[in-house]
């Protein structure tokens, strides 16, 4: 089951802001949250930012990002348009008020595996 303090952060809505996004020209962007920075590599899509352009995300567009790699639930980008983010969280948590419940963790293998 997921944490509850977990499922809070995007069932009521934590909408402070988190921290920010940068994409850069060659697809690489980076993370910054609080105590934290990731890197990494994404396809462009038409929603992207121009390169180096930074972009406020909330703490329930990270959540919600980081659950959507979900099987099932809509995919969120950290740098879309708060409008459009507004209408992928409003679909986690209809998915969550229906099913969260449900939802176990299971271990990661290892070594890890693609299946």
């Amino acid at each position: 089951m997921l944490n509850n303090a977990f499922r809070a952060l995007i069932l009521l809505g934590d909408k402070s802001e988190s921290r920010t996004i940068v994409l850069r020209a060659t697809g690489e962007f980076e993370i910054r949250t609080r105590g934290s920075f990731e890197r990494g590599t994404l396809k462009r899509d038409g929603f992207a930012p121009n390169a180096g352009e930074s972009v406020s995300f909330r703490v329930c567009d990270d959540v919600a990002r980081r659950l959507s790699r979900i099987e099932g639930l809509p995919r969120l980008e950290l740098y879309w348009p708060e409008a459009k983010r507004d209408v992928v969280l409003a679909s986690i948590v209809q998915f969550l008020t229906e099913n969260g419940k449900e939802l176990k963790l299971k271990p990661a293998p290892w070594p890890l595996t693609d299946d």
